[in-house]
């Protein structure tokens, strides 16, 4: 990991997140843990550049974001960024409690039993995200993250050929939650279903008292957001389409855990801003909904010049560059 410039009173960081648009936010973090942005920009791709959460044409990304990267002015950050989550598995399990380090070379040679993939072919990680006590002894719940190499590297060749300073490579819903979390002075009570949706892609995870419990991603294929020319009683249908899907995709939380419910849904990203999209999900999932964020918490210091704020206006669409900023603090 990075070591603080003893001589510089805030760390510089890029977040990236990979999707279609690619956001790009660059800022820093103090040491009294408050967050700088100093310039945010995004490009929109063409579906034989970007489709489906996955990059196609890599030459042209790269090119882009070397233009970019020109005009945010960065100066050797770390760089954090998010990929959708299309392709990634996530696990919830209790395991005997131990140190993470002992669970980390437990799972090794357990992870067949979580993960439909070999190890040689994925990029995972593991994180406890609570210790519990059953009947006299300890456990670890655990969440387990695995992506495929063959998804993942077209990322890390992008970082590569830009010549970043890697740090992080987060899942894109993760740090959208992450931004609504410190973006709020409370969170909800009880089961939360937070979904972050943009042109054809949907991520979501339930959090029961705060912690995750269960995750799902789906992509409505037959939908290209950016194409032209298509009227608006087509896009109410397709929209009505993609709603039903992510209904779908909910209910298998209530498959696997029969006797839970969903009290409250916060919703982000570009879709978000679409009225009928939300009052659809309300209706089909019969729970009060909300957009978020709509504002910024005073841990974000906005230090960019006046045309550069333009993203303050969409804040529910930046919920995962501005989630990376946060990183390690929850």
């Amino acid at each position: 990991m990075g070591i603080f410039n003893l001589f510089s009173a805030e760390e510089p960081i890029l977040g990236i997140e990979f999707g279609n648009p690619i956001r790009l936010v660059y800022g820093g973090r103090r040491k009294d843990k408050k967050i700088v942005i100093r310039n945010a920009i995004s490009d929109v791709f063409s579906s034989d550049i970007f489709q489906g959460g996955q990059p196609l044409d890599i030459s042209k990304i790269i090119e882009t974001l070397k233009k970019d990267l020109k005009v945010l002015k960065v100066k050797n950050p770390k760089t954090y960024i998010a990929i959708p989550s299309l392709n990634a598995v996530v696990r919830f399990f209790n395991f005997p409690y131990m140190t993470e380090e002992e669970l980390r070379e437990a799972i090794k040679w357990e992870l067949d039993r979580y993960i439909p993939f070999s190890e040689e072919d994925i990029v995972y990680d593991l994180e406890i995200i609570d210790v519990i006590e059953r009947e006299g002894s300890k456990e670890c719940k655990v969440m387990l993250v695995a992506v495929p190499k063959e998804i993942i590297n077209p990322y890390l060749e992008i970082a590569k050929s830009l010549g970043l300073n890697l740090e992080v490579v987060d899942i894109s819903i993760f740090s959208a939650v992450r931004s609504v979390v410190f973006n709020r002075k409370e969170l909800p009570k009880g089961n939360t279903l937070y979904l972050y949706t943009h042109d054809n892609i949907a991520e979501f995870v339930v959090l029961k008292d705060s912690q995750p419990v269960f995750f799902r991603s789906t992509i409505m294929e037959e939908w290209n957001p950016h194409e032209e020319g298509v009227d608006e009683l087509t896009k109410s249908f397709i929209l009505e389409d993609f709603v039903r899907k992510i209904q779908e995709s909910i209910n298998f939380f209530f498959l696997q855990f029969p006797e839970e419910h969903i009290d409250q849904a916060i919703v982000m990203g570009s879709n978000a801003k679409n009225k009928d999209f939300v009052d659809l999900l309300e209706a089909l999932l019969n729970v009060p909904s909300e957009v978020a964020p709509l504002s910024l918490s005073s841990d974000i210091i906005i230090n960019a010049k006046k045309q550069d704020k333009s993203f303050l206006e969409d804040l529910t669409s930046w919920v995962v560059p501005i989630g990376l900023f946060f990183w390690g603090r929850v």
